[in-house]
């Protein structure tokens, strides 16, 4: 599992963080540069061999569901930048708009994406410290190797597309909040 590997790598000084950003999966790679490569490896490979189990998939999807639910509840500072990234991006997604694909997702339907999640791939890669020319190609082959899949084609990279606000425009969007017993409110402006 990845939080056996996370324990190790803290302890050789290296850490890693996989989360899911706009564009896909984003992995990153920290600490010593000639040990980061390793643990990059080791990474991918259980990404790639991940098989989930239906417990687990049955407690994240309720944990998700409830983060869901419970998301407009939370303090206005909190939810600010959510509602403003989804009025302004056009591939980003309400959470309300979430909770009931979440709901009809079965662990069927995940046994049946895992597979497919590598078979084609667009991968970006920045790798910044004290590695030379060499290296870095070297890097960048570990993840190429490692999916092995057919590239995307130019027509199935996401490109970020935000929507233009024109200058001197005012535009305003109010949301009334889940919870009519809090009173607080939150500005933001840009």
């Amino acid at each position: 599992a990845l939080t056996d590997i996370s324990y190790q790598a803290e302890l050789a000084g290296l850490s890693f963080t996989l989360h899911s950003g706009k564009e896909g999966l984003v992995l990153e790679v920290s600490g010593y540069n000639e040990k980061a490569p390793v643990l990059l490896n080791e990474v991918v490979k259980k990404l790639i061999t991940f098989r989930p189990t239906e417990d687990r998939f049955n407690v994240f999807k309720e944990k998700i569901l409830r983060n869901f639910r419970y998301f407009g509840y939370k303090v206005p500072y909190s939810q600010i930048s959510s509602v403003f990234s989804n009025l302004l991006n056009e591939r980003v997604w309400d959470v309300e708009e979430k909770i009931p694909i979440l709901e009809q997702i079965t662990f069927e339907d995940l046994q049946n994406f895992v597979p497919l999640i590598f078979k084609q791939a667009f991968v970006e890669t920045l790798i910044e410290g004290n590695f030379h020319t060499k290296e870095a190609h070297e890097i960048i082959d570990i993840i190429e190797k490692s999916f092995n899949g057919l590239p995307l084609t130019k027509s199935q990279k996401i490109k970020p597309r935000s929507y233009w606000i024109p200058e001197n425009k005012t535009y305003r969007y109010e949301k009334l909040l889940a919870d009519d017993k809090n009173t607080n409110t939150c500005v933001q402006y840009f």
